[in-house]
């Protein structure tokens, strides 16, 4: 009898039959330039990986007027410089920076806990501890007993749709495969050159059912990458975004050839995707897409960012699939956009990835 149990019908069952875990795993410590690598367990259904990283600069003392008010408010997760997740099979659902993938961590409910702060303000992203600082007149953070610089941060990456759906979830506890994930350390951070970087991870996973009928839909893969291009000024850009997967987000990062981030008077055109040259269904004036953005995540982004949220229905990252992208069938989905200077533009994809048997 063929089996007539819906992914719908699993996931419901599969959050009766499961139990959430949480795992630590021992922490690495890597300098300026080098490389971390950690081995998933054999265990159960993976849904996240969380870094805390806590990161040492080789400075004395900073500006805290200058630390709060940085001009790329996500500059202190370049610290990481290249963050993936490798299956054995040569497959790598994350590929990103650590300011790519913390960006995305901002499309939620209380997204300004991803933005830097002092440790008065008590984000996810802070000075280690006000006990070895002190404030002078001068308004310098001045780290005592001759240490150096250091702060914290908690980057999410979960591979699930949301910590709701089970959709996205990777069988950890199977013998031919092997999950990895890799860190790349950078020499800078905030300008600064880093010191040592120490990087404990914790694992969200789920229990495999006993149940058949409850075990999940494993099909759909989540995939999140970035990629930079360059553009000319003057005149309408216009660059093609890979075909073959489903989008649910795209957050667009516009930087001048100095590297400062682009203020939605410097693009002088809507902001549009394209499907198959000629349909049109997004076409969004800057300001008022940043807007957008403040409106469905409860705060502004940092300046030069614009995302196009497709799973935003009340809740970020909550809403079923009538607005994903569906670029499996399309033969071309384009970004257009006119800016008076040229510069980069960094695209960081939230995107689907369905498995498709070769069987009958």
């Amino acid at each position: 009898m063929a089996n007539t149990i819906s992914p719908q019908q699993r996931a419901l069952n599969f959050g009766a039959y499961t139990r959430q875990h949480k795992q630590t795993l021992g922490s690495q410590t890597g300098t300026a330039n080098s490389h971390i690598e950690f081995e998933v367990p054999k265990a159960r259904l993976l849904q996240s990986i969380n870094l805390l990283c806590e990161v040492t600069l080789d400075k004395k003392q900073v500006s805290k007027t200058e630390f709060l008010s940085m001009n790329d408010k996500l500059s202190l997760y370049n610290v990481l410089r290249r963050v993936s997740v490798d299956y054995n099979n040569g497959f790598s659902p994350v590929v990103a920076s650590g300011k790519d993938i913390a960006i995305m961590n901002m499309l939620r409910l209380n997204s300004e806990c991803m933005i830097p702060s002092t440790f008065e303000d008590k984000t996810m992203c802070t000075i280690k501890s006000e006990a070895g600082y002190e404030v002078d007149d001068a308004d310098i953070l001045v780290v005592k007993e001759n240490q150096y610089l250091t702060y914290y941060f908690y980057l999410e990456i979960p591979l699930t749709l949301n910590d709701r759906d089970p959709s996205g979830l990777v069988l950890a506890q199977n013998g031919q495969t092997l999950i990895n994930f890799a860190v790349d350390i950078s020499d800078k951070a905030f300008n600064y050159d880093v010191d040592s970087v120490k990087i404990t991870p914790v694992l969200t996973t789920f229990s495999v059912p006993a149940v058949e009928s409850a075990f999940p839909d494993l099909s759909v893969l989540k995939v999140l990458d970035s990629r930079k291009e360059t553009f000319t000024g003057g005149g309408s850009n216009l660059i093609k975004l890979p075909v073959g997967m489903i989008y649910r987000k795209i957050v667009l990062y516009f930087e001048d050839d100095n590297g400062n981030p682009m203020s939605a008077d410097d693009i002088t055109s809507n902001i549009e995707i394209l499907f198959n040259t000629a349909d049109v269904p997004y076409s969004v004036n800057p300001k008022a897409l940043r807007l957008t953005n403040t409106s469905q995540n409860g705060y502004r982004l940092p300046e030069g960012y614009y995302a196009f949220d497709f799973t935003y229905q009340g809740i970020p990252n909550y809403g079923g699939s009538r607005d994903y992208v569906d670029c499996e069938r399309l033969t071309t989905c384009e970004l257009r956009f006119t800016t008076q200077e040229s510069g980069k533009i960094t695209i960081i994809s939230e995107k689907i990835s369905r498995l498709i048997s070769s069987g009958k």
